[in-house]
Parts: structure tokens; sequence; C-alpha cells
């Protein structure tokens, strides 16, 4: 591979298919590493994790009630 080809994959969205094939789209402006429509599912992935952590707490709580 030449040094060109690596240095303009640099500006390339670095998302790796199941096959190993790499995604070709342009990374998206303010994201460091995908394009829009890979960083867009990222965003997705973390707030779904985030929204069950969430979940989970309130789930698991001690719910007896204070003694009067």
């Amino acid at each position: 591979m030449s040094t060109n080809s690596s240095n303009d994959r640099s500006s390339l969205c670095a998302f790796t298919f199941a096959d190993s094939r790499q995604c070709r789209m342009p990374r998206r402006v303010g994201h460091p590493y995908l394009c829009a429509f890979h960083a867009r599912k990222e965003a997705q992935a973390l707030d779904g994790e985030t929204a069950g952590r969430d979940i989970a707490y309130h789930l698991s709580g001690n719910y007896l009630s204070p003694a009067i």
C-alpha cells in the first residue's frame, strides 16, 4: 500500500464491517473517526446503554418503607 493511500484513509470513516471491509464515507465534521451515519449509530447505542443503566439503577433500589 502506498503512503498516499494511508494518508487518504485518515479523512475517512474508521468503521470496520464484520467482513473486514472499511466504510469509505468521509468523517463527520467534529467527530474524530466516524462518518455521520456511523457516528449517529454509535450515539444511539451509547444512549441505549445509558438508559439501560438508569433503569436498572432505579429498579434495583431498596423499596422498604421507613419506620414511623
